[in-house]
């Protein structure tokens, strides 16, 4: 039970649609996870608090500057098709990975991904995706490389 108390905690942290849910409605935590009473007021009391809200920003705040560091151009070159890119690449590896370019080598190829399956970016977009993603892969090897 405190394993999955831990992981509604940080999955709350990790989902604002998450969050929202169950400040609406605190059974969603029953629903996903085996937890005491205790355990589920306690979440559903943290996930009112005024400060999850910036917990949930931070959070996203730290899983997005490896890609705005990274893919800087690319970024600005969405425009105000990063955001449902990013949201949609967060849900599907909710867990981040803790070195940066392996994180980024993850979004690259997830858009290579969305390309394939239909994407399409704007020529400057292509271009600007193609020189950032090679230039962090060949970062990646050299970091194997040294290994």
């Amino acid at each position: 039970m405190l394993a999955d108390f831990q992981q509604a905690l940080a999955d709350i942290v990790a989902s604002p649609p998450l969050c929202r849910a169950v400040r609406a409605n605190a059974a969603v935590l029953r629903e996903r996870y085996l937890l005491t009473d205790v355990e589920a007021r306690r979440l559903a009391d943290m996930a009112r608090q005024a400060g999850m809200t910036c917990n949930c920003i931070l959070y996203r705040a730290n899983r997005l500057a490896p890609l705005a560091l990274n893919f800087h151009d690319l970024s600005q070159a969405l425009g105000d098709h990063l955001t449902p890119l990013v949201d949609e690449f967060w849900q599907r590896y909710p867990e981040a990975h803790a070195n940066f370019l392996v994180e980024c080598n993850r979004f690259g190829e997830f858009i290579r991904a969305k390309q394939a399956d239909g994407l399409i970016l704007t020529s400057e977009a292509r271009q600007v995706f193609d020189r950032e993603y090679l230039d962090l892969q060949l970062r990646l090897l050299a970091t194997y490389t040294i290994l």
